[in-house]
C-alpha cells in the first residue's frame, strides 16, 4: 500500500516542479522561448499528423488516428493550446501575423477532423469561448457560442470522422441508460464516475488516503463484477476517493488563487495563464488530467512559466518602491532652501 501510495503520489510532482519553474522563467525573454519551443514542438506534430493522414501511414505503422504524440486524447489537448496561441498572436497584430491565422485554421481542422480525440473538441470549445472573452468581456460570450456552434455544424456535415464520434457519444448514453451496461469510453466513463462517488460516500471528508482508488475500486468490483480500473477518468472523483472533499476544495482553492494571480499580468503571459488553468479545470471533469504523465507535466510547465511574470512584477515593484519615495519626497536641504 505504500508503494502504491507513493507511486501516486509521484504522480502529482507537477505542483512541486512549479517553483522551479518560476525561477527559470524570471526574464521575460526566457519565457518568450519557453512558449516558443511548446509551439515548435506542436507544429512539427501537427505536421506529422496531416503527413500520417494525408498518405495513409497510420494503417501501415498501426498508429492510433494519425495522433503523433502520445495518442489521440493527449495530442487533441495539446493541439488545442496551438489553435489558442495561434489565434491570440493573430488578433494582436491581424495585417502582419497572418501565417498564425493559417496556423490556427490548420490546427483546429487537425483536431476536427483527423485526429478523433473528443476531450480536444471540449478544450477548442473553451479557449475560443475564453479568448472571445478575453478580448471583448462580456459582450464576448454571444460571439463564441455563435462561432462555436457554426464551426461544429459545419464540421459535422463535413467530417465523417467527427460526425461518427459525436453520434457515438449520443448513442452511448442513450445506451448506458437503458441497459445500464458499459462497452466504450463514455458509459465506462459513467460507470467509473458512478462507483467512485459510491466509493466516497465511505469517507467523504477526508477520503481513504493516497493511492487508494485502485484498492477500493477492485474491492466494490468484486462484488459487482464490473470491470477494474486503476483510473476513474475524472480528476474529481480519484481526489475525492482518495482525499475527500478537503482534497476536492483545496483543488479548487489553487486554482482559484492561481486565475486572480494571472489577473495580475499582462500580454501572452496572462493569456495563456488563464487558458492552461480554465482547460484544465473543466477538462478534468472527463479525465484525470494530472494523473497522465504529459498532461500532468506540462500544467506544472505552463503554469510555472505564466505565473513567473507575476514573480517579476512583485521584485520590480519592491525595486521601484524606495525610488518613487526619494523622488515624490525631497531632502531636508531641499526643503530648507524653499522656506529660505
Amino acid at each position: 500500500l505504500l508503494s502504491l501510495a507513493s507511486r501516486n503520489l509521484f504522480k502529482y510532482r507537477q505542483f512541486l516542479m512549479m517553483p522551479i519553474y518560476l525561477t527559470f522563467f524570471m526574464d521575460p525573454r526566457a519565457r518568450l522561448r519557453g512558449i516558443q519551443m511548446f509551439e515548435l514542438a506542436m507544429i512539427i506534430t501537427l505536421i506529422a499528423s496531416l503527413l500520417c493522414w494525408i498518405f495513409s501511414i497510420d494503417n501501415s505503422v498501426r498508429l492510433m488516428d494519425n495522433a503523433i504524440f502520445k495518442n489521440r486524447i493527449t495530442q487533441n489537448i495539446l493541439m488545442s493550446f496551438l489553435v489558442y496561441l495561434s489565434l491570440w498572436k493573430f488578433l494582436e497584430q491581424p495585417s502582419r501575423r497572418w501565417p498564425y491565422a493559417l496556423i490556427a485554421v490548420i490546427a483546429a481542422y487537425d483536431i476536427l477532423a483527423v485526429v478523433p480525440g473528443r476531450s480536444g473538441y471540449l478544450a477548442l470549445v473553451i479557449l475560443i469561448g475564453l479568448l472571445m472573452y478575453q478580448k471583448l468581456g462580456v459582450k464576448g460570450i454571444l460571439p463564441a457560442a455563435v462561432c462555436v456552434g457554426l464551426i461544429g455544424i459545419v464540421t459535422y456535415h463535413h467530417s465523417e470522422r467527427f460526425h461518427k464520434r459525436i453520434d457515438q457519444v449520443v448513442k452511448e448514453i442513450k445506451e448506458y441508460r437503458i441497459s445500464n451496461k458499459s462497452r466504450s469510453s463514455v458509459d465506462l466513463r459513467l460507470e467509473f464516475y458512478g462507483n467512485g462517488l459510491q466509493i466516497a460516500k465511505s469517507s467523504p471528508l477526508l477520503g481513504s488516503g493516497i493511492g487508494s482508488f485502485a484498492m477500493k475500486y477492485r474491492e466494490l468490483m468484486k462484488q459487482k463484477g464490473q470491470l477494474v480500473t486503476e483510473n476513474p477518468h475524472n480528476e474529481y472523483v480519484m481526489l475525492l476517493v482518495q482525499n475527500g472533499i478537503i482534497g476536492v476544495g483545496l483543488f479548487l482553492a489553487f486554482f482559484w488563487v492561481s486565475w486572480q494571480t494571472t489577473r495580475g499580468l499582462t500580454g501572452i503571459d496572462q493569456a495563456l495563464g488563464q487558458a492552461v488553468l480554465a482547460v484544465y479545470l473543466f477538462v478534468c471533469m472527463v479525465n484525470s488530467l494530472m494523473l497522465d504523465t504529459t498532461e500532468g507535466c506540462l500544467f506544472g510547465y505552463l503554469v510555472g512559466l505564466t505565473l513567473a511574470g507575476g514573480v517579476t512584477g512583485i521584485k520590480e515593484t519592491q525595486q521601484n518602491e524606495p525610488l518613487k519615495s526619494m523622488t515624490n519626497h525631497p531632502s531636508q536641504e531641499e526643503s530648507s532652501r524653499e522656506a529660505a
